[in-house]
């Protein structure tokens, strides 16, 4: 089992997160802020797509470990292929970034959940902040995770700069990690504004508005 380093950035994540328990371990955590593989679903080669700045994002902060785009399967992106779904990846991820519609979410945390991932991080929108249905996908979300980790729904993602990690929206985030931890509740722009004046933190992580 290996240790968990010292986050960098995490940024934007609901108190809707599902968890097992309030305590997880040290190899879970080292899972999520640490991947040696991380799957993108949602992921295209249309660089005006949320899901190809992901892909980009993690080549281009140097992320060290495994890519797998999932969208439709054999399209290359950014010089990958990709797969159809998380099913078909070659090695169980240790980290899952969604960017779908909220109606796909279930049938994706069902998949992750089959296969025993490590954790997910949901950046899709329109969930419990749009009202009774979007509640209800909320719901079948979570259950569909079963015991995997989910940070989300409507999150901008998580970044660990001591690993090279920026699997978030954002395209530049600070290029050196610092020793502080941040948590902050806030919209995208704001967390942008937090990230950036955080040269020296070493974790943000920026709750969005729909938490409860």
């Amino acid at each position: 089992m290996r240790a968990a380093r010292a986050p960098a950035i995490a940024a934007t994540a609901t108190t809707s997160t599902a968890v097992a328990d309030r305590h997880p371990s040290p190899a879970l955590l080292a899972r999520l802020f640490d991947p040696r593989s991380v799957a993108v679903v949602g992921a295209s080669a249309n660089p005006r797509k949320l899901g190809h700045a992901l892909v980009q994002n993690l080549q281009r902060g140097g992320y060290r470990g495994r890519i797998y785009p999932v969208g439709r399967g054999g399209e290359e992106i950014l010089g990958m292929p990709s797969f159809s779904s998380l099913r078909a990846l070659p090695e169980v991820p240790d980290l899952v970034l969604v960017s779908v519609p909220a109606a796909a979410t279930p049938e994706i945390a069902a998949d992750a959940a089959a296969i025993d991932a490590g954790a997910m991080i949901v950046l899709a929108c329109g969930f419990a902040e749009a009202g009774d249905e979007g509640r209800g996908l909320q719901r079948a979300l979570l259950e569909q995770a079963g015991a995997v980790r989910v940070i989300g729904p409507t999150c901008m993602g998580v970044a660990n700069l001591h690993a090279s990690l920026n699997a978030t929206y954002f395209r530049e985030l600070p290029a050196e990690p610092g020793p502080v931890a941040v948590i902050s509740q806030t919209a995208p722009s704001g967390a942008l504004r937090s990230i950036s004046c955080a040269a020296t933190a070493s974790a943000c992580r920026a709750l969005s508005r729909s938490a409860t």
